[in-house]
């Protein structure tokens, strides 16, 4: 296994700026297994702590019912120190409280469909405890919270398509992601909406400074896929 993760990352380092140039690279997890593997990327990021972030990526996903794991951060006592995950609602977890939990029922409604493509975003801010959320570029969702002047602790463990269990040791395996992940961004700070709206039409100049796709450094486990997408055209075709 190890040997194999090292092997997959070096040819990774050498693909990835050659798909980029026809699209945007992607990472396909593939559905559910009784095999005992776990899909998943591990993203080395480092940074001393966050009192505000910005979140987006875009994701494909294959529904089954069951609530799928995004993006997951891990420290030390707390394996949802962040969270984000789909069923027919957006999640966020931060400090292992769910502070989001909605449904997109607004003046755009979304309709979650197996095998779409959807541009979500999430905020969070611990100095206004605000939570916010975009999907297609559309505001979706906010909620406040109590839980405030929380920092978000660093030098975690951060994985793409699994909820951890502790860190990077175990997760649960119902919770984990089956579809595509692609261009995922992060920031320290909340974007403005004009911001959010740019990235996803991949239009922004504003590349992540916590995570930066294809930039910072990722290993890939267990039978995760690399390929290239032309996602940029789906936003651009929605009138916001």
């Amino acid at each position: 296994m190890g040997c194999h993760t090292v092997v997959l990352f070096l040819v990774c380092a050498f693909i990835f700026p050659r798909l980029t140039m026809a699209g945007i690279a992607k990472l396909h997890f593939p559905y559910e297994s009784e095999k005992d593997v776990f899909p998943r990327v591990r993203i080395k990021s480092y940074f001393s702590s966050l009192s505000s972030f910005t979140l987006c990526q875009w994701v494909k996903p294959i529904f089954d019912g069951r609530e799928m794991a995004i993006f997951s951060y891990g420290v030390p006592g707390q394996d949802r120190e962040i969270l984000l995950s789909l069923n027919s609602s957006v999640r966020l977890y931060v400090g292992g409280n769910l502070l989001l939990d909605q449904q997109c029922n607004g003046l755009k409604p979304v309709y979650w469909i197996s095998g779409a493509w959807y541009y979500i975003c999430v905020t969070w801010t611990s100095t206004q405890s605000s939570i916010r959320s975009f999907v297609n570029g559309i505001f979706c969702s906010k909620a406040s919270s109590e839980y405030s002047a929380h920092k978000v602790p660093g030098n975690g463990v951060m994985v793409l398509g699994q909820d951890l269990k502790g860190l990077d040791t175990s997760f649960h395996k119902n919770n984990s992601w089956s579809g595509d992940i692609a261009g995922v961004q992060m920031w320290d700070e909340v974007l403005t909406y004009e911001q959010i709206v740019d990235h996803g039409r991949c239009k922004g100049n504003k590349e992540g400074n916590v995570v930066a796709w294809m930039k910072t450094p990722m290993i890939v486990y267990d039978e995760v896929i690399l390929s290239v997408t032309d996602v940029c055209d789906v936003l651009k075709k929605i009138d916001i």
